[in-house]
């Protein structure tokens, strides 16, 4: 490979891997909507979450943390335009490796009980999937002569048929690097996670970010492996065009851009009524000339629930079933006050639950919205006069929206979340100005 091809694919690496990875992350979260019965988010909706959070303030937990999460994306990257060149394959294993253990130190210097959980878990899942890589490229060896990757992608032999015990572990391994259900025991996107979101706890705004980046890099590069058990194919296919030139087939064309305009309707959003169904809180359709920001886009909420009857509490995760499916709206139950946007409460405020809830506010990065759900969280309601009861939400922090109810509707609650976003937009404007 010349040097200038080099340059090149290396440029091309660092631009298109973050677009392909985000682009199969919001395709991963359609398909994992469509099997709950649900719409799911855009196909795009990955980079709004992205780009909303270089929007964020950004809390410094430990400098030192940062600094490792900058190692991190950097010998990720490096790692990729090594492979991408055609480089040696050890060097872009050391390389991966050497940046996920930068992760991991800059987890263990936050301090956090839960990220340091989710730093030796995170370490547990390198010590069980590096081996399994390294003997991934041993294989590549064994079948070809090199380890360089250029040298393995002019094989003519079908590497699947020669090493399929090797592609069988690296698919598995796979399952972890990916970070995949049942796997993602260092970090996790629900909410009920017991580690919160393990790892990345104390990682808020452009740190988080960036984290989301490096995971897209590596993300590509793995997939980058996998091509490479099926290169001969792709090389047979290209001879045998060259061979042959076939007259061109106006049906056949227009039967695969038929099978593309499917894919793409199924996948960006274009939702018939046999998706969408019939639901009572479908948004209104957008203005024209009324561009939605980004935080708009992609709003996290962390749901706390007080001194409550849960009454609104099984109603706020009512909004989360398909019948109301609010991902569709960017919207993500999140379970740490770091990545959250907007607080919505519920339940009233009692001398137990007083402190948590100043903490969580404090935690949480502006701007910030806090949303008081039910008549409890907007006034005390039945349990005002109690003697261990301060009253309402705003008592202990300020509120931003009441949605009273009791017990609140879904479509009330969705309301609300509507206004705080505009709230939310506005207090931005305030934090750049």
């Amino acid at each position: 490979m010349s040097t200038t091809t080099s340059i090149i694919a290396a440029a091309l690496f660092i631009v298109a891997a973050p677009i392909l990875a985000g682009l199969l992350n919001g395709m991963d979260r359609i398909v994992s909507a469509r099997m709950q019965s649900r719409i799911g988010p855009p196909l795009l909706q990955p980079f709004y979450d992205l780009f909303k959070l270089f929007q964020k303030e950004r809390i410094a937990v430990n400098k030192s943390g940062h600094f490792f999460l900058l190692g991190y994306l950097l010998f990720t990257v490096i790692a990729g335009v090594e492979f991408f060149i055609g480089g040696d394959l050890l060097i872009v294993l050391f390389a991966l490796a050497l940046g996920s253990v930068l992760f991991v130190l800059g987890a263990f210097a936050a301090g956090s009980p839960f990220s340091s959980i989710g730093a030796e878990r995170e370490l547990i899942q390198l010590m069980a999937s590096e081996p399994m890589l390294l003997i991934a490229a041993m294989g590549f060896y064994v079948a070809t002569g090199s380890f360089q990757a250029r040298e393995i992608l002019a094989q003519p032999a079908l590497l699947i048929v020669l090493l399929p015990g090797v592609f069988v572990g690296l698919v598995y391994v796979l399952t972890i690097k990916l970070r995949k259900s049942p796997f993602d025991l260092a970090t996790s996107h629900h909410a009920h996670q017991e580690i919160i979101k393990g790892i990345t706890t104390e990682f808020s705004g452009p740190y988080l970010a960036i984290i989301e980046i490096a995971h897209w890099y590596e993300t590509v590069l793995l997939l980058g492996f996998l091509y490479l058990f099926f290169r001969a194919l792709a090389l047979a296919r290209r001879h045998r065009a060259g061979a042959r030139v076939l007259p061109r087939n106006p049906r056949g064309q227009h039967e695969r851009a038929a099978v593309l305009a499917m894919g793409a309707s199924l996948f960006v959003g274009i939702h018939t009524d046999r998706w969408r169904g019939k639901s009572d809180c479908d948004p209104p359709p957008a203005r024209e000339g009324c561009a939605m920001s980004l935080l708009k886009k992609s709003p996290w909420i962390l749901h706390y629930d007080g001194a409550s009857c849960n009454g609104c509490d099984i109603e706020v995760l009512a909004c989360l079933t398909p019948r109301y499916d609010v991902e569709r709206l960017g919207i993500i139950n999140t379970g740490n006050p770091k990545h959250a946007d907007i607080l919505l409460i519920t339940g009233n405020i009692n001398e137990q639950c007083l402190p948590v809830v100043k903490t969580i506010y404090e935690q949480m990065p502006n701007p910030k919205v806090v949303i008081a759900v039910g008549i409890c969280a907007t006034s005390g309601g039945i349990f005002r006069d109690c003697y261990n009861t301060r009253g309402g939400v705003d008592t202990t922090i300020p509120v931003d929206v009441y949605v009273p109810g009791c017990a609140v509707r879904p479509e009330a609650i969705i309301d609300g979340v509507v206004q705080a976003l505009a709230i939310l937009e506005q207090k931005h404007a305030e934090m750049k100005a």
